[in-house]
């Protein structure tokens, strides 16, 4: 796994972007912030805590990502809506993305976070369930220095 990615550097990141549900034609906006530590496993954790424009509630997702010593890696994706899932991710030294595929296909979903010249990322991802239920998801991530969860950037 490229070490030159947001998963390698310990830290708070923030992030902002639209979310749009199978169920509305409206798209939401959205701020969150990953919370990136290792572990003296190896393994990294990340703790995505997502908070959408007018509800209330926070939606937190941790994630153990389980690198080896080449491009691909194991993830864990735990959560109270899903429980745990098990994906696969890649990286280059563009991108850094995971994919969870839950057997019999009751959920499935992709995440890809593109570097960007300056350091940044732009993000894209797509959650379907059994349902037929769709999430797509589109924003922008960034290293922060201050634990200020949800600043907004430009």
């Amino acid at each position: 796994m490229s070490q030159k990615h947001f998963l390698f550097s310990p830290g708070i990141w923030l992030g902002q972007g639209a979310i749009v549900f199978s169920t509305t034609p409206e798209e939401l906006k959205f701020y969150m912030r990953w919370t990136i530590r290792s572990t003296d496993e190896g393994k990294i954790i990340g703790l995505q805590e997502i908070e959408l424009s007018g509800v209330s509630e926070k939606m937190v997702n941790e994630y153990h990502f389980m690198p080896n010593n080449s491009d691909k890696f194991g993830v864990r994706l735990e959560n109270d809506i899903l429980g745990k899932i098990r994906g696969q991710g890649f990286s280059d030294d563009r991108i850094v993305a995971w994919e969870f595929r839950q057997s019999p296909a009751e959920f499935e979903g992709v995440e890809v976070y593109e570097k960007q010249e300056d350091g940044n990322y732009v993000t894209r991802a797509e959650y379907i369930t059994s349902d037929q239920y769709r999430t797509t998801i589109r924003g922008k991530l960034w290293k922060t220095e201050t634990p200020e969860p949800f600043k907004e950037e430009g």
